[in-house]
């Protein structure tokens, strides 16, 4: 089957059939060519051992059969997240002012910082020492990759408090941080108040402009 990505705003795989397991490959090989789009698998309630091997291999939107009146709430969901990104620009990064070479680090910085949980993981992936990836950063008058990545994921984080009701604890983990504490953490450290705070203050500016 051919899919067009730009037509679509998810891939829903129904394994309420023979067989599903067998299945997975399948469901991993579109995860792999279409990462941008999520995935929303459809199990037997039964099968804990189907949404485990899933949510091993990162597909998270995993819902069971006893619960089809969820999925029109779940798309919603899914589709939302996958809508809110945050960008380079909005850090004021110029690509036309890096090399080739940079761009393609800073593209897959603005692709997957929310997959990414370390600057060593970029380095190793493009053949880069983490000190000369640093480096090179510093060179092109950047902020560190470690900056840039975590601004990257607190901007998200903030998207996401604007646009959806989710708890601080789901809020961390859609926006890459490894657990709430580590988000508390680095929010207070980058705006100087705690993810509740700043949201408080962002929905009393809202109704007060509203």
């Amino acid at each position: 089957m051919k899919v067009n990505p730009l037509s679509l705003s998810c891939i829903i795989f129904d394994l309420l059939v023979e067989n599903a397991p067998s299945r997975l490959d399948q469901i991993l090989l579109y995860n792999n060519r279409y990462p941008d789009l999520p995935v929303l698998v459809i199990i037997d309630k039964d099968n804990i051992e189907l949404a485990r091997l899933c949510g091993a291999h990162g597909i998270k939107n995993v819902i069971g059969s006893s619960t089809l009146d969820e999925i029109p709430r779940e798309l919603a969901r899914i589709i939302n997240d996958n809508q809110v990104k945050a960008s380079l620009r909005e850090l004021n990064v110029e690509l036309s002012a890096c090399s080739f070479a940079l761009t393609e680090i800073l593209l897959y910085i603005e692709s997957y910082y929310q997959k990414i949980m370390t600057v060593q993981e970029i380095a190793q992936r493009f053949n880069y020492s983490e000190f000369n990836l640093i480096k090179d950063f510093k060179k092109s008058g950047l902020i560190s990759p470690k900056k840039m990545l975590l601004c990257l994921k607190i901007i998200h984080a903030i998207k996401l408090m604007d646009k959806t009701s989710y708890k601080m604890k789901e809020i961390a983990t859609l926006s890459g941080f490894s657990n709430e504490k580590r988000f508390n953490e680095c929010f207070n450290r980058v705006l100087g108040c705690s993810p509740k705070v700043y949201h408080l203050n962002m929905h009393a500016t809202n109704v007060n402009h509203g």
